[in-house]
């Protein structure tokens, strides 16, 4: 079994945008929630979120919006 791991402040950069549009970090994140091997809590609450910030909200808002609704 091959454990690959993420270093945390990769994710971190992409979700406040360091030097990374709004388009590149939306198509890095979606790609990395949809890779096989990646494990998300809840992936319909997370691409719910994405979707909305493509759409041009905040991300962590949406996260929390998302993960809110029954």
């Amino acid at each position: 079994m091959i454990v690959r791991t993420l270093d945390t402040n990769v994710v971190v950069r992409l979700l406040i945008g360091d030097d990374l549009e709004r388009q590149s970090r939306y198509a890095l994140l979606e790609r990395l929630v949809r890779t096989r091997g990646v494990v998300v809590d809840d992936i319909d609450a997370v691409i719910d979120a994405l979707e909305h910030f493509h759409q041009g909200g905040d991300l962590a808002d949406q996260l929390l919006a998302a993960e809110a609704s029954p």
